[in-house]
């Protein structure tokens, strides 16, 4: 199952159908929890391309078709309902930023995010406190680009 098939002709990635940074290989690449962040916590998503009055204005066009990573559980609540939660969603500016932005997206929004089932954030700390292996920064790198970012 490839969900990183491309049909359109401007070499876009189908975000709809990737939805996630998970990879049959993390596995055997990545800790624990680090797979759980990847294929239960984190989504990946992209803004919606806006029109512009200047299609020469590059800080214009930056802000809009971007792709980002979000809470699952926070993605249709409106950010004034998040109750303190902030970093719900986050674009890294880099492939090499993934998996940094990732970790702080861990200790800032999971720790406050109130729309996290009790159950996911018991198994999150469960194999945070049982895997204490650290993370390889390069499988993040090379699996991004695997699913087209």
């Amino acid at each position: 199952n490839n969900n990183n098939n491309n049909n359109n002709n401007n070499n876009t990635p189908n975000f709809a159908a990737i939805r996630t940074l998970t990879l049959p290989k993390d596995t055997e690449e990545l800790n624990s929890l680090h797979c759980f962040v990847r294929s239960d916590l984190l989504e990946l998503f992209q803004t919606p391309p806006k029109k512009t009055d200047d299609p020469h204005n590059r800080q214009q066009q930056q802000q809009h078709n971007r792709v980002g990573l979000r809470c699952v559980f926070c993605v249709n609540v409106p950010k004034k309902m998040r109750a303190g939660a902030t970093m719900a969603a986050f674009y890294p500016k880099s492939l090499n930023d993934i998996y940094r932005s990732v970790c702080t997206w861990q200790r800032v929004h999971f720790r406050s995010c109130r729309r996290i089932p009790d159950s996911v954030s018991r198994a999150y700390w469960k194999l945070k406190d049982s895997d204490r292996s650290r993370g390889k920064t390069r499988y993040w790198v090379a699996s991004a680009k695997q699913i087209g970012l």
